[in-house]
């Protein structure tokens, strides 16, 4: 071997994965001829799973099991993973994500969302959060789906650098009682707003289908008046679903029988069966 050996441009990440496979099947990168079927090497189906792991933390690439298997060697995997900055096409359930977040289709629109509170008595609380977010910066640099972008063509790439992520500090340590509770609401009712908004569309549109899983993101949200609401509903799920998801209303009904209830109790004890039987029937 040279001490500067040379690079196949036509295949510019084959060294990348000769080594990610050398790795998975515990041989030399020696050992592994490139135009070699990967199987006759020693792969199989568990030593894929592997394998297709492992290059998707090395190069970002999330290729198909059926990638590896037949006729595949280390060359024709290296020939399908796209070059720097054309991108690679997306999984099925990744496509599936990507397509439910348009609000077009059935159950799209949406999308992860998760808040929850922590309270930090003691300690240099500064200190905490820039170990966080030094921590959670380290972590994206590490791996290489934590700075994955979809673009308009329907495909993923992974970003070289996107920047340091800067956790956002609301300082109200010189904030009086008062102040930091009206600051403390503000921030909550923020948040909330996206659960409340996401009901009323529920209501508009009908999609009741949606209601179990709106119920279970508000339970463990950290919204504890919120979360309340969403468990009571969670008793009747049935009936609140279907409430949801057809176009008729019970609505007149429950009017008619709030009014009749007003009416008897405006009248108790002071009119007989046939006065209160006129007041129902005759409206004005």
């Amino acid at each position: 071997m040279t001490p500067f050996p040379l690079v196949d441009l036509s295949c510019p990440q084959l060294d990348d994965v000769v080594s990610c496979v050398a790795q998975v099947l515990g041989i030399e990168e020696g050992e592994v001829e490139p135009d070699a079927r990967l199987t006759e090497l020693g792969l199989e189906s568990f030593t894929a799973v592997r394998l297709r792991r492992r290059l998707r933390e090395c190069v970002g690439a999330d290729l198909p099991i059926a990638s590896f298997l037949g006729e595949a060697s280390a060359r024709s995997i290296a020939q399908r993973i796209s070059p720097d900055g054309a991108g690679f096409p997306l999984t099925a359930a990744q496509s599936a994500y990507w397509v439910g977040r348009d609000p077009a289709f059935p159950l799209g629109g949406v999308a992860t969302f998760f808040f929850h509170e922590y309270d930090r008595h003691s300690g240099d609380q500064d200190a905490d959060l820039d170990r966080l977010e030094q921590a959670w910066n380290m972590l994206v640099e590490h791996h290489p789906m934590l700075r994955m972008v979809v673009g308009d063509d329907g495909r993923q790439r992974i970003l070289p650098s996107p920047g340091p992520y800067l956790i956002t500090r609301t300082d109200l340590r010189d904030a009086s009682v008062e102040e930091a509770q009206q600051e403390l609401a503000r921030l909550r009712a923020e948040r909330a707003r996206r659960y409340v908004r996401d009901f009323a569309i529920m209501m508009r549109d009908l999609r009741g289908e949606r209601l179990a899983v709106r119920i279970e993101e508000v339970c463990g949200g950290g919204l504890p008046a919120l979360a309340q609401y969403a468990a009571g509903l969670a008793f009747d799920l049935d009936a609140v679903t279907a409430g949801l998801s057809v176009p008729w209303s019970s609505g007149q009904a429950e009017g008619q029988n709030t009014r009749v209830k007003l009416i008897e109790r405006q009248g108790y004890g002071r009119a007989n069966f046939d006065l209160l039987r006129k007041k129902i029937l005759l409206r004005d």
